[in-house]
């Protein structure tokens, strides 16, 4: 799991919404050992990190049809990629990250296949004995 935190919209945050987003932060922090941390940078705008223009790009929103209908709208956004790179899925900042089992376990799945698929494919054919 990769993390990109960034500080574009906490400024915006009060009340109930920003003791929230504090409680969320500490529970994903509890789980930093199984997270890659980066810098903190911008998801939106003109110093958009390259990550999220990529991801933006590849899995625009539903029913999107300017780019900036596809930023990345309030902090915890998700993109879940399959094990070659290529985006897979978004999910939006309310969907909770056990929610995303199903999909990573197809994507798992799905690799396991892939994989033996190839290991298959990558054995020499025996020539039949006359």
């Amino acid at each position: 799991m990769l993390a990109f935190p960034t500080e574009q919209f906490f400024s915006a945050m009060t009340g109930d919404s920003k003791v929230k987003a504090e409680r969320a932060e500490r529970s994903i922090f509890e789980c930093k050992s199984t997270i890659t941390w980066f810098e903190k940078g911008h998801v939106n705008g003109k110093q958009t990190r390259e990550i999220y223009s990529y991801l933006k790009r590849e899995l625009p929103t539903k029913g999107s049809i300017s780019s900036k209908a596809n930023d990345v709208s309030w902090n915890f956004a998700k993109f879940l990629v399959d094990s070659e790179g290529k985006p897979f899925k978004r999910y939006n900042s309310d969907i909770d990250p056990m929610d995303l089992r199903n999909d990573i376990g197809f994507l798992l799945e799905k690799k396991e296949t892939d994989d033996a698929e190839k290991k298959r494919q990558r054995r020499p054919r025996r020539e039949p004995k006359l």
